[in-house]
């Protein structure tokens, strides 16, 4: 036998060995991570594979990917690391998101509550509660339904209507999921059970628009007929047979729901063609009063206080934001898009993201296009004094560029959320410091 093959004889099972242990040695110690930066000994080796992912009607699949509860959110703070006024608050894209009350327990175990936001991950459908403060995001369920669109919230946040791209045949798919939270660890075992699931209970076709009623517990569907457009009111938990209010030839509409009692619908708008917002009785068939017309590129944003809203006016390559008073129209301290603005509660504030230098384009077209984007300020106006303010250059804050969309003002008015229209994650700034 020659040298080099008794060698190789004996250093092979070694090196093999060798292998082996380190894999162990991985299997047994290391942590695995998810992107969004959870940590868990308890994943098996099979698990590293995804061998046991099992698929839910061919739409959702549940994650079998063990994972923590608690999820490190996009502040890495720590005790010592003071919060910046204006942060954001989760790293990856949502796909909407919405205030809720969280509950905290300290080393003592009190319980106290603390506000934060609920979102939908884009890319995975998970639902996450992020709390305000900087400490860890929770997971809340593991269902996977990647790409919604369109997240509409109760009341209580255990009910959702989504909006998604089916992936295999194009088509929108318009989806009621309930809810489920997870439990605590009642096994002892391995067996993760703090994450919660997302349920499909129904499902519509033909849905055009949407948007949910003051208190949450209803939804109004725009919906495509043959003879073009109806309307209907539904309770999100199902709990009822949806009720018919409206019907038209035209399908091109915004609905709005701001107030208990009416609903708006305005026309979709496009650069310097005159629009028209009317108003209907979420209650009562086809009951239609003309708000206001023949405004170019009109967009709105009703205020939950009758009579009060935002007026948005485009035409060639400038835009400009008005107040509606009782049918009066006055200027504000600054021209934006309605869209980009959050009403406080009792209507005696707005706080809008104002584009810093936008530059020339055919507006609001190639805004909602993406074929351009803004960099945003905040600005807040007082509505019975007038008195506009600038809140937040946001580059005082080490922040990214920012092109505010879908924002919402907590009901104690010291928060101010939104989402990045650059890259679809959740921000806060706060308005009380």
């Amino acid at each position: 036998m020659k040298k080099q093959s008794l060698v190789f004889i004996i250093v092979s099972p070694i090196v093999i060995l060798l292998i082996v242990a380190g894999i162990i040695f991985v299997w047994q110690n290391g942590a695995s991570s998810d992107k969004t930066g959870n940590t868990n000994k308890k994943q098996s080796f099979f698990g590293l594979f995804d061998v046991n992912s099992p698929i839910i009607d061919g739409l959702f699949s549940e994650s079998t990917s063990p994972s923590t509860t608690n999820t490190p959110n996009a502040n890495g703070k720590t005790d010592a690391t003071p919060l910046s006024p204006l942060r954001q608050l989760y790293p990856y894209p949502v796909s909407g998101m919405t205030m809720v009350t969280m509950s905290h327990k300290d080393a003592n175990g009190t319980k106290t509550a603390i506000p934060g936001v609920r979102v939908m991950e884009r890319s995975s459908g998970h639902i996450f509660d992020i709390p305000f403060n900087g400490t860890d995001a929770v997971r809340i369920t593991g269902t996977t339904i990647p790409g919604v669109e369109q997240v509409f919230w109760n009341n209580n946040v255990s009910r959702i209507f989504t909006r998604r791209i089916n992936d295999t045949t194009g088509t929108l798919q318009n989806i009621f999921l309930n809810v489920t939270h997870g439990t605590s660890d009642i096994t002892g075992t391995a067996e993760d059970e703090s994450q919660g699931s997302l349920l499909a209970t129904s499902s519509m076709n033909n849905v055009l628009e949407g948007a949910t009623s003051p208190d949450g517990k209803s939804i109004f569907l725009l919906l495509s007929s043959p003879s073009g457009s109806v309307g209907e009111t539904t309770f999100i938990d199902e709990s009822g047979e949806g009720k018919q209010i409206f019907s038209s030839p035209f399908k091109e509409w915004l609905p709005e729901w701001p107030r208990t009692d009416t609903i708006y619908l305005t026309t979709k708008p496009s650069s310097g063609i005159p629009g028209y917002t009317y108003s209907i009785s979420p209650t009562k068939k086809n009951v239609f009063q003309k708000l206001i017309g023949g405004i170019p590129g009109l967009t709105t944003h009703m205020s939950p206080v009758k009579g009060l809203g935002l007026i948005g006016s485009a035409s060639g390559t400038t835009f400009s934001l008005s107040l509606l008073t009782d049918g009066t129209m006055s200027a504000l301290g600054f021209n934006t898009l309605p869209e980009k603005c959050a009403w406080m509660e009792n209507g005696s504030h707005v706080y809008c993201g104002v584009p810093i230098a936008p530059i020339p384009a055919t507006y609001p077209d190639d805004w909602y296009k993406g074929a351009l984007s803004f960099t945003d300020a905040i600005w807040s106006e007082d509505i019975q004094t007038g008195e506009a303010m600038l809140m937040a250059d946001t580059g005082a804050f080490n922040a990214p560029p920012l092109d505010i969309i879908n924002p919402l003002v907590s009901t104690d008015g010291k928060y101010l959320i939104f989402i990045n229209k650059y890259d679809l994650t959740p921000w806060v700034f706060e308005l009380i410091q």
